[in-house]
């Protein structure tokens, strides 16, 4: 097997535990190959402020790929893939048509939605532990035509509906939209990014980047918007809480995220 110089992990359902914590067996494992030279990213369909959060909680030189892949870092610079003004203003009519579709609009350091605070989707309740330079702030309760006028700088946008034929109706109409990304989250939900951005294409520029190869990355993941960054790896490793269809996909199933799958994994093939 060709040396691992790189290793990426979702975080919900793969690195975090329910609590939104990375477990000590976790954290220890991607500190020593931190200390090995090797470079951990975080990729997630999480905002920037979230993610970057736990990254400088593992270490200072973990990096991130956020928003599916709408928000990351290679070095010093933090590259932003933002939805074109004219297909929000699309979006946004679809989602004012489907007056039932909940939806939150999110970018780098400002969020927007129709809906009253949700702490499901929106961070302000978290500026005290998220770092200095990126805690956030929500408009909500905004009107359609407030939404129209002021969305701006969005990198990723949440769409959920417990109504699946009214989800997969407004589904339908945005995937008609140009220049825009829908990638499957839950069954209740869907994300919407920039056209051709994606955990993979994201992550296929950070391997450019760092001249490194693909069989030089190893990724972790659960769920189906992390196909794109399997595709990209030359060792995939499937949580055991994945659904067979992920876990067909991969190379390697762990344990599940609550017993220390990430941990079990890189012992075994990294750090022997």
């Amino acid at each position: 097997m060709p040396e691992i110089r790189m290793i990426g992990l979702d975080l919900d359902g793969t690195l975090l535990r329910r609590d939104q914590t990375v477990s000590e067996g976790n954290l220890q494992a991607l500190r020593k190959c931190v200390e090995q030279g090797i470079q951990i990213y975080l990729i997630s369909g999480r905002p920037y402020c979230f993610t970057k959060m736990i990254a400088q909680q593992i270490h200072e030189r973990v990096k991130v790929i956020s928003s599916n892949g709408g928000i990351y870092e290679i070095g010093t610079r933090c590259i932003e893939q933002w939805i074109e003004p004219y297909c929000l203003h699309q979006i946004i009519e679809v989602l004012k048509r489907e007056e039932y579709a909940h939806a939150f609009f999110k970018g780098k350091y400002e969020f927007f939605t129709h809906e009253p605070y949700d702490e499901r989707f929106l961070y302000d309740h978290m500026n005290d532990r998220l770092p200095a330079d990126v805690q956030v702030k929500s408009f909500t309760d905004m009107s359609w035509e407030e939404l129209s006028r002021n969305v701006h700088d969005i990198a990723k946008i949440l769409v959920y509906d417990m109504n699946a034929q009214r989800l997969l109706k407004a589904r339908e109409q945005i995937e008609c939209i140009e220049n825009t990304t829908v990638t499957n989250y839950q069954p209740i939900s869907f994300d919407i990014t920039a056209g051709g951005v994606n955990k993979g294409n994201a992550i296929k520029a950070v391997l450019q980047a760092l001249h490194l190869k693909k069989e030089e990355f190893m990724a972790f993941g659960d769920a189906q918007n992390d196909l794109p960054m399997f595709q990209e790896a030359g060792l995939t490793v499937a949580m055991a809480n994945a659904s067979e269809e992920i876990q067909v996909a991969c190379d390697i199933v762990t344990s599940d995220f609550m017993d220390d799958g990430v941990a079990k994994a890189i012992q075994r093939y990294i750090l022997r």
